[in-house]
């Protein structure tokens, strides 16, 4: 079960990936993140005080502790959007919830909010714990609906308040923080997991190769040859996975920026793949994407969501 960690003076050890919840697409095409409420523009105020992105949100200095949702790039372009300015973010963790801050350190901003550390988490149960996860989903989903870059945060990280998280992160960490923002600039994450039905793959690995099929018409003559012949069996399976997995990347790379493959995890999964994916050619990968799923016909079925937070590619160190 997920509980929150709060963050030391001397915190050195690697965020947690960050859970994330979304609905699937059982057709091509991509199934969009969870809607929230959309930020009202910060006001202006010194470096290093935490801004207010909605509402009327007195900065948490003191020892109030520090919520962390993400990093961004300030200001974000749609604070500049005279359109959007009256936008607002959705609320943030805890009962009471708190409004999402801005911490600003230079060109980077810490989104914030002022949280009891103690009311985080499985502490108060399932049902509190699911309230904050969907909490904290909410707010970066609405941040990647907005626009902008964003380095999200793993879910339940809490500074013992404000001061310490500009001073033991973002000013020391803000050459790091900067290139991990131009590393994801202006893209988001989008996932993409590819199955087949088992029998329909196994006739196609036959049917591809006369001498398996030769093989699996003849009766076995012991159970070491039923072995055998199921190692066989099971070896051309892979490859035939690994080259349909191979083929989708490399039709969809001229949409993606970066790919992740993950463990397929289940001998009917051909591909399990996060990719990062610029806001300007989301619309050329649901073609390409498309375009690769009518070739593919039934043989192949495909789960796509996004676009989301660029989780997989928050390589984020405390």
């Amino acid at each position: 079960m997920k509980t929150p960690r709060h963050v030391k003076a001397n915190s050195q050890s690697p965020p947690p990936r960050d859970p994330r919840r979304a609905s699937r697409a059982k057709k091509p095409g991509r199934a969009a993140s969870p809607p929230s409420p959309p930020p009202s523009p910060p006001g202006h105020s010194a470096p290093n005080a935490p801004q207010a992105v909605h509402g009327a949100l007195p900065p948490a200095h003191g020892g109030t502790a520090a919520y962390l949702y993400a990093v961004c790039a300030w200001p974000p372009p749609w604070l500049r959007d005279t359109a959007k300015s009256n936008v607002s973010l959705p609320p943030g963790v805890g009962d009471p919830p708190r409004d999402v801050t801005a911490l600003v350190f230079q060109d980077l901003a810490a989104l914030i909010s002022r949280v009891n550390p103690a009311a985080i988490g499985a502490a108060h149960g399932v049902r509190s714990l699911r309230r904050d996860m969907k909490a904290h989903a909410n707010v970066l989903n609405r941040l990647v609906a907005l626009g902008g870059t964003l380095l999200p945060a793993t879910f339940g990280l809490i500074f013992p308040h404000a001061a310490l998280l500009s001073a033991r992160f973002l000013q020391p960490q803000y050459a790091t923080l900067s290139t991990h923002l131009k590393r994801l600039h202006d893209a988001v994450e989008v996932t993409l997991k590819v199955t087949w039905p088992e029998q329909q793959a196994l006739q196609q690995v036959v049917a591809e190769s006369p001498d398996l099929a030769a093989a699996m018409s003849r009766p076995a003559r012991s159970l070491d040859a039923k072995i055998e012949l199921g190692k066989r069996v099971s070896q051309a399976l892979r490859l035939k996975r690994d080259r349909e997995a191979e083929s989708i990347v490399r039709a969809l790379s001229p949409a993606v920026r970066q790919a992740r493959l993950n463990d397929p995890g289940s001998d009917t999964t051909v591909l399990s793949a996060s990719l990062l994916v610029p806001r300007p050619t989301l619309p050329r990968f649901d073609k390409l994407l498309e375009t690769i799923a009518a070739a593919a016909g039934p043989r192949l079925q495909f789960d796509c969501v996004g676009p989301l937070p660029p989780y997989s590619f928050a390589d984020l160190r405390l």
